[in-house]
């Protein structure tokens, strides 16, 4: 699955946000006299102002995460065998069916890996039969 942090306006709006963050935090505690604690708490104080300002601000432009989710199928390989009433009134009805079940394996053989394998027969009737192994 992949996730992808997106919104709606230019990359370059981002930076507002922080700017905001940045302007609000610096008019509180720059040059504040009245604020008795030391320069740590202070810059501690700042930096947590700063973070939260930039992220509500930043919440107001309606950023989403879009999911993606990849999912990888095998193709289908579709064999279709006429079995109606003309293949076997031949002279050569069982060599043709002898053949025939012979390449169906051999080609079921071939290409198991790959593909998703159905078999269609038709001849009075269609049906259909998934190969599975």
């Amino acid at each position: 699955m992949i996730s992808q942090f997106s919104i709606d306006y230019p990359l370059w709006s981002i930076a507002i946000p922080m700017i905001i963050g940045f302007v609000y935090a610096a008019i509180l505690y720059w040059k504040n006299r009245k604020n008795k604690l030391s320069k740590f708490y202070n810059y501690l104080l700042f930096a947590s102002r700063f973070i939260a300002i930039s992220l509500i601000s930043l919440l107001l432009l309606k950023p989403y995460v879009k999911s993606t989710n990849k999912q990888v199928q095998k193709p289908k390989l579709l064999i279709a065998v006429d079995n109606s009433q003309s293949m076997i009134a031949s002279k050569d009805s069982n060599l043709i069916r002898n053949d025939l079940t012979l390449n169906i394996d051999n080609t079921i053989n071939k290409f198991e890996d790959d593909y998703d394998i159905e078999i269609l027969s038709f001849g009075s009737e269609v049906n259909f039969q998934k190969v599975d192994f």
